[in-house]
């Protein structure tokens, strides 16, 4: 929204759509205030179904075996973990909610990895439609049906 052409596009919509950066949201709203506003593209972090890669709180993008971890600890330079963009959505009351990138996985445009990867690995729901682990953390938060969804754990809670 840097240029007056966007911004003068922006107010004649409804609602204005704005990807993957918070501070945008709140310059975007300070210059604005009269907008209503969602987060068109959020998170674009990236992850495998099944696969649990520690440390939990450190990116990991840099194992060769093309495989992302499933904890939500793998995210792309322009992107935010899931649980973080979540979090910088609602704590902004003017924002209206968030569309993630991507709702399923598909071939082509392979991300993070290169050939011979094939897809990207940014859906909630894999090639096959299997739901990702993160799937459940988007339905504790969309939806009032009570829920459970236990990942693998680290050792941690053992070692203690």
């Amino acid at each position: 929204m840097g240029d007056a052409t966007h911004q003068s596009v922006a107010s004649t919509l409804d609602l204005v759509g704005y990807n993957y950066f918070s501070y945008t949201y709140d310059s975007g709203h300070s210059s604005h205030p009269e907008w209503k506003m969602l987060g068109s593209e959020t998170s674009s972090a990236v992850r495998s179904r099944g696969v649990y890669k520690t440390p939990t709180n450190k990116n990991i993008l840099t194992d060769t075996d093309n495989q992302c971890s499933s904890y939500d600890n793998s995210v792309v330079s322009w992107g935010n973990s899931a649980e973080s963009s979540y979090n910088e959505i609602n704590k902004r009351n003017y924002m209206a909610g968030e569309f993630v990138w991507t709702g399923f996985d598909y071939i082509g445009e392979p991300t993070p990895y290169g050939w011979p990867a094939k897809s990207l690995y940014f859906g909630i729901v894999d090639t096959c439609g299997f739901p990702k682990d993160i799937y459940y953390f988007y339905q504790s938060k969309w939806s009032t049906k009570p829920m459970v969804h236990i990942l693998p754990g680290t050792g941690l809670l053992e070692l203690m």
